[in-house]
């Protein structure tokens, strides 16, 4: 999220301008990717994206980079409208839960994580 890969020892601010004026109400992380929603209820994912855990209708990063090293908007359609209270990630996949109590997953669901009725 701070627009590189690099490791960092030292806590340090995301100062990336998408999230410059907004204030973050929960944050989680999965194996390789992150997710934080807003006081207004939108949610931003960055990391790895390769399974689709970012939700951004890809499997690869803004730009066509292997990673989303930026915070960015989810925009689907179906969660455009919505305002997400709840977030959590596993290794390869991210779930959410909105203000009127509907659960989302999305990214990899290989062992049947996503509760689909199946494993794709």
């Amino acid at each position: 999220g701070r627009g590189g890969e690099s490791n960092q020892i030292f806590p340090m601010m995301i100062k990336d301008p998408v999230l410059e004026n907004q204030k973050i109400t929960q944050i989680a992380c999965g194996g390789f990717h992150t997710a934080a929603i807003t006081e207004d209820g939108k949610l931003y994912t960055w990391g790895g994206g390769e399974h689709g855990q970012l939700g951004h209708g890809n499997k690869e990063g803004r730009g066509g980079e292997s990673n989303q090293i930026f915070p960015m908007m989810i925009k689907d359609p179906v969660l455009e409208n919505q305002k997400i209270t709840q977030i959590a990630c596993g290794g390869f996949h991210t779930a959410a839960i909105t203000e009127d109590g509907k659960l989302y997953t999305w990214g990899g669901g290989e062992h049947g994580q996503l509760g689909h009725g199946n494993k794709e």
